[in-house]
């Protein structure tokens, strides 16, 4: 049990976004055996389909992390 138990997790929640108290009351976390979020969720899940041949960070606004250091005068 991993990815689909946490996929069942999140879409109770989207499916009772505007129903607080049925949300609040019947969640229940998932009880995994095994999950790694990077390689079971992002790998696995969101690299399926049309965005699978796509970079990551395709959009013009997407930080992008550069290998600068700040420094600051004392």
């Amino acid at each position: 049990m991993g990815a689909e138990a946490f996929k069942a997790a999140r879409d109770f929640l989207f499916a009772h976004r505007t129903d607080y108290k049925t949300a609040h009351t019947e969640f229940r976390w998932p009880q995994l055996t095994h999950f790694n979020y990077a390689l079971d969720w992002f790998d696995a899940e969101l690299a399926r389909g049309a965005s699978a041949s796509q970079p990551a960070l395709n959009s013009p606004n997407a930080l992008i992390a550069s290998p600068t250091v700040c420094t600051r005068s004392v």
